[in-house]
């Protein structure tokens, strides 16, 4: 094994992200990903990045269905082109006085 693949597995062992393993040892994230292959997650690591995908989780939720508005469009939406522009610049006025 090499001096770098040692290295990073060394820090992958101590919890450490690729992303921080790339930072110290200046290599890319797919070499990390080749040396790191076929040594197993820490269990702390685990629920490291469990926390982390469960904090992302909620940061990335939908709006609730309650504040979701249905918009439908009128024909006018599909006559050519400078009509379909005047009919939109309309249909946004519209839905402002609203």
């Amino acid at each position: 094994m090499s001096e770098k693949g040692k290295a990073i597995q060394e820090l992958r062992n101590q919890n450490k992200t690729y992303k921080e393993i790339s930072e110290i040892l200046g290599v890319s994230k797919s070499l990390i990903s080749y040396w790191c292959s076929s040594v197993p997650p820490s269990e702390e690591l685990i629920k490291i990045q469990q926390i982390k995908q469960s904090k992302n989780a909620q940061r990335l939720k939908l709006t609730p269905e309650s504040t979701k508005k249905e918009v439908t469009l009128p024909l006018s939406f599909f006559q050519p082109c400078s009509e379909a522009k005047e009919a939109f610049s309309n249909f946004l006025q519209d839905s402002h006085k609203q």
